[in-house]
C-alpha cells in the first residue's frame, strides 16, 4: 500500500518477506552487527543529549564503508520500482539504532544534507513504537518553532520518503526494545 501526503510517501510491506526477515536477522537481531555509540543522535555538537548507535555503509565522498552495503543496496533499487522517484545519486546510507526510554522524547530537529537539493527515505527494519515527525519548516527557515507536517509510525518493512529540504527528528521507542531504522540519502 502506497499512501503520498504532498511530499511525503509512505509505503508498507515495500520488500519480499525473505528479504526483510534477512535484514532482520542480520541486523536488528545480530548480535555480532558492528554498531558504533555517537553521543547524539543529530551528529550536532559534542552534548550527550541522545546518544544512539549508528552504522554507516555508505558515504558518496569515501564510497562504500562497510560490507552490509552490498546486502543493503538492493532496497534502494527498489526505490524507483515502488515510489516512481529514481534514485541518480546515492549520497548516504546509514543504520541508525535507538534503544528503549523510560519516557518519550522528541530528538532534535534537522535535516541531513543542509543546502543539497536530495530525499531522505526511512526504511523501518522493526516492529517499533518513536514517531518520525515531519515539520512543515524547510532548510533555510527559522526552525525556532516547529509546526507538524505529518508524523509517521513506524512499521516493519514500511518506507516513507520526504523532501529533504524539510526538518525532521526521531523519537524514543518506550513500548519496543529498540527502534532500528535505514536512512537513505539521494537525489
Amino acid at each position: 500500500m502506497s499512501v503520498m501526503v504532498e511530499d511525503i510517501i509512505e509505503v508498507e510491506d515495500f520488500l519480499p518477506k525473505m528479504y526483510v526477515d534477512k535484514i532482520n536477522q542480520n541486523i536488528a537481531e545480530a548480535e555480532n552487527f558492528n554498531w558504533n555509540l555517537i553521543k547524539n543522535i543529530t551528529f550536532k555538537g559534542e552534548s550527550e543529549t541522545f546518544p544512539s548507535f549508528t552504522h554507516m555503509a555508505f558515504k558518496r565522498d569515501e564510497g562504500i564503508v562497510s560490507d552490509c552495503f552490498e546486502f543493503l543496496y538492493p532496497l534502494v533499487c527498489m526505490i524507483p520500482e515502488k515510489t516512481g522517484i529514481e534514485v541518480k545519486e546515492l549520497h548516504r546510507l546509514r543504520l541508525g539504532l535507538i534503544v528503549k526510554q523510560p519516557k518519550k522524547e522528541v530528538h532534535p530537529a534537522h535535516i541531513d544534507m543542509p543546502g543539497q537539493k536530495h530525499y531522505t527515505a526511512l526504511y523501518y527494519i522493526n516492529e517499533s513504537d518513536g514517531d518520525t515527525y515531519i515539520y512543515d519548516q524547510v532548510d533555510g527557515e527559522d526552525p525556532s518553532k516547529f509546526t507538524i507536517k505529518k508524523r509517521i509510525k513506524p512499521k516493519k518493512n514500511k518506507i516513507a520518503i520526504i523532501d529533504g529540504k524539510y526538518y525532521h527528528s526521531s523519537s524514543s521507542c518506550v513500548r519496543n526494545n529498540k527502534r532500528v531504522v535505514l536512512t537513505i540519502n539521494f537525489s
